[in-house]
């Protein structure tokens, strides 16, 4: 099932992540540095391919999940940017502390997405049994 399939993949991003996270910890900040811009055009591609097969896509759902994804994308560059207007950091420890807190929530909505992909996932195998089970009938 497809299901499996991403949640395999979901996985393995996971433990690559905290792995990442682990790693990063412990090189140098101009090393860091380097792979601040490297995920971050890793991520542009990753959201380039997203967004081409959302907007590809001929079914009309996944397009209309393709123009959600965007409006909530131009949210958060936009909530990102006011956060950093009302609290600038003055390259201390606030500019720290807040990059901080925003990791710490960008990771407790990371697991708010990963619950709801549960339930999705859980309402689809649900779907996908009933209508087994009203063609047997």
């Amino acid at each position: 099932m497809i299901l499996n399939e991403k949640m395999a993949e979901l996985e393995e991003r996971l433990s690559g992540l905290h792995d990442r996270i682990r790693l990063y910890q412990k090189i140098p900040p101009q090393n860091l540095e380097k792979e601040i811009q490297a995920l971050a055009k890793e991520r542009s591609l990753n959201r380039q391919e997203l967004e081409k097969k959302l907007y590809s896509s001929k079914a009309e759902m996944v397009r209309a999940l393709g123009s959600m994804y965007q409006e909530i994308q131009g949210v958060i560059r936009k909530g990102i940017k006011n956060l950093e207007e009302k609290a600038p950091g003055d390259g201390g420890d606030k500019d720290a502390e807040g990059k901080i807190l925003l990791a710490e929530y960008a990771l407790d909505f990371a697991c708010q997405a990963a619950d709801c992909s549960l339930q999705l996932s859980l309402e689809a195998m649900n779907a996908q049994l009933l209508q087994e089970q009203g063609k047997k009938k």
